[in-house]
């Protein structure tokens, strides 16, 4: 059972941690290295959002009451006690006496059955509003009413008690020693403190010290311990049933709600980092319907993070809509100015918005896609036999084999390996398919000609600072192609015209030496 997620596959525990093939196009690896590190069950969770909008819906709400601070508090309070008694259970399995392993998994049972009663006491009281918080405290409610779950406590307070009252003493010789009860023998300690008593003057504060049980006994300890209990056969043969039946205390159900919310706090920290910055997120409301694509002041998370991490200052926003039969984004645009980026960025919050959590920008209304596709531009490989080309059309031919009318694809400069003439045609070819299958797809290339296609196709190009041709806004914006690269004022920025570079070859000619 998945308590927050409510996802079909993740309550059957299928979840692969493959990483989709779109992530290294677009950052996203980045994104949930920096989210979630290499914890296997927090990348399985980055690595699968939900199919149904419905699941996606109930997490957003689980989302926003985990924004509130009350609530956060208990789940991190649940995650760190929890792990305290995992700690404990691990030094049982470490341990090299029986019944020293018996304390570590009684004392580590009790812990968690803590645990569970004080996320269920602090959550109630926090009074949250999403099914899947509410959902939570009955099963907590639930669990701890169970005849199993009051066992575990109840005979679980009655072995410590009687542990508690388990004296014995030691008579130790010379290379031997004698494990005896209590009473079978003097106290020794008592008569010297009697023997001292007279030379007290007033009362005086117990001397006592930190002492931190080691994990690993030594033969000595062991052998004392082995003692001790066959002294006390009755409270120990308690204590090894109750580990018997309650050693594996720990429920799936908990090992989920664990990770999850691992994973949950894990994102909302992320983007508490870049708020800091003055950036938005937003819960994007999600359709069935690709009728419209809306977003306002979005950026590229992963953009964010590396300037963030090198305090570079925020990323620059951008927005896009798609309305009625628009599906394509056609981005031109000089060099340099974004264009990748802002494909990126699209991708991005398709993605992120199926994962529930908030997503980078002020406002977003987002088809709720099915796959995302990519088709970038790629190096070489040595050991692949394949042209350049003829790796293109294969990965492209996948993509059109694969993709339904609720697919993203997203292309970056793809064909640039052939000549203009041929690219054009093969991009035509391409997205004319996508065009008859009614998918959505953002194509990032420098064939302005393509924007003539269809009139379903919208032209977008990246934006230059007015009067300053050599920099780049970083914005893209609605427009027709105009066919400028604007090469010159980035040959003038760079001092690369032709005047600069004969410059630069005249002043290393020197005049040929010649002797009389």
């Amino acid at each position: 059972m998945s308590l927050l997620w409510l996802d079909e596959d993740q309550r059957k525990g299928v979840l692969p941690s493959a990483v989709p093939d779109c992530f290294h196009d677009l950052c996203l690896d980045q994104v949930m290295a920096t989210a979630v590190g290499v914890d296997p069950d927090l990348v399985s969770v980055f690595c699968n959002p939900p199919h149904e909008i419905e699941t996606v819906v109930y997490r957003q709400k689980m989302f926003q009451d985990l924004e509130r601070g009350d609530i956060a508090a208990c789940g991190r309070e649940f995650m760190l006690a929890l792990r305290r008694s995992r700690t404990l259970a691990d030094n049982a399995r470490r341990s090299g006496n029986i019944w020293a392993s018996r304390r570590w998994n009684l004392d580590a049972a009790r812990a968690y059955a803590a645990t569970l009663a004080t996320l269920h006491g602090t959550l109630t009281k926090a009074e949250p509003s999403s099914p899947a918080m509410k959902s939570l405290i009955d099963w907590l409610a639930t669990t701890l009413a169970s005849t199993r779950h009051q066992r575990l406590v109840r005979e679980g307070d009655e072995i410590v008690e009687a542990l508690n009252r388990v004296s014995y003493m030691v008579r130790v010789g010379e290379g031997v020693f004698t494990v005896l009860p209590s009473d079978d023998g003097p106290d020794y300690g008592r008569r010297i403190e009697a023997t001292f008593a007279r030379f007290r003057q007033g009362d005086l504060q117990p001397l006592t010290f930190g002492y931190e049980e080691d994990v690993i006994f030594t033969n000595v300890e062991g052998k004392v311990l082995d003692f001790v209990a066959t002294l006390n056969p009755e409270i120990f043969g308690k204590l090894d049933q109750y580990c018997r039946e309650f050693g594996d205390y720990e429920s799936e159900t908990v090992r989920r709600l664990d990770y999850e919310f691992r994973f949950v706090m894990a994102w909302l920290d992320l983007i508490a980092r870049l708020k800091t910055s003055g950036l938005s997120f937003c819960y994007p409301l999600l359709s069935e319907s690709s009728q419209e694509e809306r977003v306002t002041d979005a950026f590229d998370i992963a953009l964010a993070l590396e300037r963030a991490k090198k305090k570079a200052g925020p990323v620059v926003s951008n927005e896009f809509h798609l309305q009625g039969p628009e599906r394509v984004l056609l981005v031109t645009g000089p060099n340099q100015g974004g264009k990748t980026t802002f494909a990126r960025m699209i991708g991005q919050l398709h993605y992120l918005a199926k994962l529930g959590g908030p997503v980078p920008g002020q406002d977003a209304h987002l088809f709720h896609v099915d796959h995302i596709f990519t088709h970038f531009e790629r190096e070489e490989n040595a050991h692949d036999l394949r042209s350049k080309l003829e790796d293109e059309l294969v990965r492209i031919h996948k993509i059109i084999t694969d993709a339904t009318s609720r697919s993203l694809v997203i292309m970056n400069e793809s064909f640039s390996s052939t000549t203009m003439n041929d690219a054009i045609a093969l991009c035509a070819i391409v997205l004319n398919t996508f065009l008859e299958r009614g998918l959505i797809c953002v194509c990032v290339t420098f064939l302005e000609t393509l924007a003539t296609l269809s009139d379903h196709i919208v032209p977008m190009v990246s934006d230059v600072e007015k009067g300053h041709e050599d920099v780049r806004t970083y914005r893209i914006v609605r427009a027709r192609p105009d066919g400028r690269v604007y090469a010159m004022a980035l040959a003038r920025k760079y001092n690369v015209t032709g005047d600069d570079i004969r410059r630069r070859l005249a002043s290393q000619v020197r005049p040929r030496e010649t002797g009389l």
